[in-house]
């Protein structure tokens, strides 16, 4: 079994804004495999999301694998907006490390 911290950026913007606010989400979980760059992962409650990063962690004993950005879409009604997805997280399994105000 391998010790995991899965991260993940939140974007307060339906685009790449290097100027939009965003924050840092965290999970740890325990994987039979050894995680990989590519690999999709299938949470409860979340869309299949790609690790696009990973490393070993000596100091920590443990793979920190990073999944792809989410963005959240301002435009729609019935989409949550920044501040309702990051109130929701933790129903969802993470937990907000971080958040950085837009520059």
């Amino acid at each position: 079994m391998f010790k995991v911290t899965f991260v993940k950026y939140i974007f307060d913007s339906d685009h790449d804004d290097a100027k939009a606010r965003f924050a840092v989400l965290s999970r740890e979980e325990v994987l039979p495999f050894v995680p990989q760059v590519g690999i999709d992962i299938m949470w409860p409650l979340e869309k299949t999301q790609e690790i696009v990063e990973c490393a070993w962690r000596t100091e920590h004993e443990d793979f920190r694998c990073r999944v792809e950005d989410f963005y959240v879409v301002n435009f729609s009604l019935d989409a949550p907006d920044f501040d309702e997805y990051l109130d929701d997280s933790p129903e969802r399994g993470w937990a907000v490390s971080s958040i950085y105000p837009a520059q």
